[in-house]
């Protein structure tokens, strides 16, 4: 949403609404901080609409911002002897962005400004995103409880890219039902990720920035015997990346029929293809196909995505 304007990114969300889509995973710090909003005005008042949300990563302060883009600016600037304080300490970010903060004035705030935004005065799911294990005490424990007794939260989950250790697990597990991550390579299936029966969200569905559908695409095009092989277990021709893209969708969503999968799109059309690929299923024979396919790029390739 940061690059387009208002009215553009509220039709897109109405693009994904008529395209089936009833699930939307925002946050604070997205959109520049304004996707919160964006998405409230849409979908606050419809019910039959879920919104997922963020907490621990909010959007960057003003200084924080001038901060960050003075210390992009500053090889440049002594590139060119442009630069009058190298001092790191008079520009430096008081905490890394992949840091989330738990502090119990700092939750209250968030969540209630999420409230605000996005129009609802409970909120379906609110995801601990970046926690850590020296956040998880006993008095964030008690108060994300009391967020689900009052009812102003339906949900926690988590959402982190930090290894969690067995304890800190345990003492989540009293609030959060939800885990959010990214999606495993697709050479494993996502029916192999644990659940401990919590709800799954995955994203990354084809790989970080697409890498793994950029990677299978270019393997299956570079030589004959690839698209051979791709066409043999399929029975379709080669085909384009867009059409591969939405193949694996449909191969994930038939792997996981019942979990959360969470795409981007910054396209209209692009958006109500994938949509529709993620409603699709496929055939037994398909998917043992595509496994085969997915085999032997791993095999051929030397690497697994």
């Amino acid at each position: 949403m940061g690059r387009r304007g208002r009215r553009e990114s509220k039709d897109l969300l109405l693009t994904a609404y008529n395209a089936g889509i009833r699930y939307y995973d925002t946050a604070r710090l997205y959109g520049h901080g304004d996707a919160e909003r964006l998405v409230g005005e849409v979908f606050g008042s419809q019910r039959d609409v879920s919104i997922t949300t963020k907490v621990g990563l909010g959007a960057a302060t003003w200084n924080q911002r001038k901060a960050i883009v003075r210390r992009l600016a500053r090889p440049i600037a002594r590139q060119h002897a442009f630069q009058r304080d190298s001092s790191p300490q008079r520009f430096a970010v008081t905490q890394s962005p992949s840091i989330g903060t738990f502090g119990s004035e700092y939750v209250a705030r968030s969540l209630a400004t999420s409230m605000k935004q996005i129009g609802r005065s409970a909120l379906d799911c609110v995801l601990l995103h970046e926690i850590s294990d020296p956040w998880v005490t006993d008095d964030l424990i008690a108060q994300l409880a009391d967020y689900l007794k009052t009812g102003q939260v339906v949900r926690f989950g988590i959402a982190t890219s930090h290894h969690l250790s067995t304890d800190s697990l345990d003492r989540l597990s009293a609030v959060v039902s939800v885990v959010q991550a990214a999606a495993p390579p697709l050479g494993e299936d996502l029916t192999t990720s644990p659940t401990n029966g919590h709800t799954r969200n995955f994203h990354s569905l084809l790989g970080r920035a697409g890498h793994d559908l950029n990677g299978l695409y270019q393997w299956i095009r570079q030589r004959p015997e690839n698209a051979a092989v791709f066409s043999e277990a399929t029975g379709l021709p080669v085909i384009d990346k867009s059409a591969l893209a939405d193949l694996i969708f449909s191969y994930r969503r038939t792997q996981a029929p019942d979990d959360v999968l969470i795409f981007a799109s910054s396209s209209s059309r692009h958006l109500t293809e994938s949509a529709r690929a993620l409603s699709r299923t496929l055939p037994a024979e398909t998917v043992a196909a595509l496994k085969t396919v997915l085999k032997a790029y791993s095999e051929r390739s030397g690497c697994d995505y």
